[in-house]
């Protein structure tokens, strides 16, 4: 979980996949079902093959609760989130009964659980929320002990729900802050290993966004700039995640005055934005938009005219025509212009 992840609106080429995709999820689990209808009846008529019963049951619970887990996923980002509920509740059921049978299921019900956890935030049940996460903990750590990344990762997303559920920041510090010491930690005997490395990014953008609500910019341009430098090690320019960093350091720059700083920050996610999503018209003109907004800031008045330029020719060429919105960037023209000649000594 990651708190300043940009916001996600599938397209509808999208949400017909997640159709398809559901479709096929339930044809298993229609299958599985049946499986285990018939073993549950053979095995009643029949004492002799109970241990072969045993794990031809356990086999088909274990896909059935892997099926009703990827469903959840797909109806979180559906926003069906009673949907989601029900089907993780059955997994979860089916994967705690695996456990106590097999006694080495753990990991496959933290999963779970942490999911479940993220459903129920969405919902805003905040207690149950964490009292889900406590439980995966046990299990997680049960199967990987206390210092592994994957126990990191519920640290993380403990802190995210206390952040975005009960504004705790001194929690939510904390809980990034444990997560970032057991990556690290990590890390250090495994510096190469990316997946770790990108969890390190994602706790410490988290942990800017809790200087953010503080309003320690320096702190969160500090710890931004170091997720920074580990993203464009393991990924590539064209990754949103880059952009996303890019522009929250940009607005902290900003923040603490350094004007050209974040004029630079903003123009590197421009070109970036331009070169790997050209058609993406309303990405760029945020981006100019806050663009124009620093150079005002910085005196560059020119410039922030200029871009103003550009932002109304996008909305003139690329959007339905909306006269508030094309009325509200020339009057933020005029307004520049005002700004500047007020600056003129004669």
């Amino acid at each position: 979980m990651e708190i300043h992840i940009l916001s996600y609106h599938p397209h509808m080429s999208q949400q017909k996949e997640y159709g398809e995709a559901i479709s096929l999820l339930q044809i298993v689990i229609d299958n599985c079902r049946l499986e285990l209808d018939t073993i549950t009846s053979s095995s009643s008529s029949s004492s002799s093959n109970v241990p072969a019963h045993d794990t031809l049951a356990y086999s088909a619970s274990r896909l059935l609760g892997s099926a009703l887990h990827n469903v959840s996923i797909i109806k979180m980002r559906q926003n069906d989130y009673d949907g989601a509920l029900d089907a993780l509740t059955e997994a979860i059921s089916l994967r705690r009964n695996c456990h106590n049978c097999h006694k080495q299921h753990h990991p496959l019900l933290s999963d779970t659980l942490a999911e479940m956890a993220n459903a129920l935030a969405a919902q805003n049940h905040i207690s149950e929320s964490l009292d889900t996460l406590a439980q995966a903990m046990v299990a997680r750590t049960d199967s990987f002990g206390q210092d592994h990344p994957y126990v990191a990762k519920l640290h993380n997303d403990r802190g995210c729900v206390q952040f975005l559920g009960r504004n705790d920041l001194e929690g939510a510090q904390t809980a990034f802050e444990t997560a970032l010491d057991l990556q690290r930690s990590f890390s250090a005997h495994f510096p190469r290993c990316a997946p770790v490395l990108l969890d390190i990014s994602t706790s410490l953008g988290n942990l800017a966004v809790v200087y953010v609500a503080r309003e320690e910019y320096r702190s969160a341009a500090v710890v931004l700039q170091d997720a920074l430098v580990i993203q464009c090690k393991v990924l590539s320019n064209s990754n949103p995640i880059i952009w996303n960093t890019l522009h929250y350091l940009s607005l902290c720059k900003f923040k603490i005055g350094k004007y050209q700083s974040s004029i630079q920050g903003l123009e590197k996610l421009l070109e970036l934005q331009r070169r790997y999503d050209p058609e993406n018209y309303m990405q760029c003109l945020s981006t100019l938009i806050k663009l124009s907004e620093v150079n005002s800031f910085h005196k560059k008045y020119d410039t922030a005219s200029n871009i103003l330029k550009e932002v109304l020719d996008i909305q003139a060429n690329h959007f339905d025509a909306n006269e508030k919105e094309m009325e509200s960037t020339v009057k933020r023209m005029l307004e520049l212009h005002a700004e500047q000649t007020s600056h003129v000594w004669v």
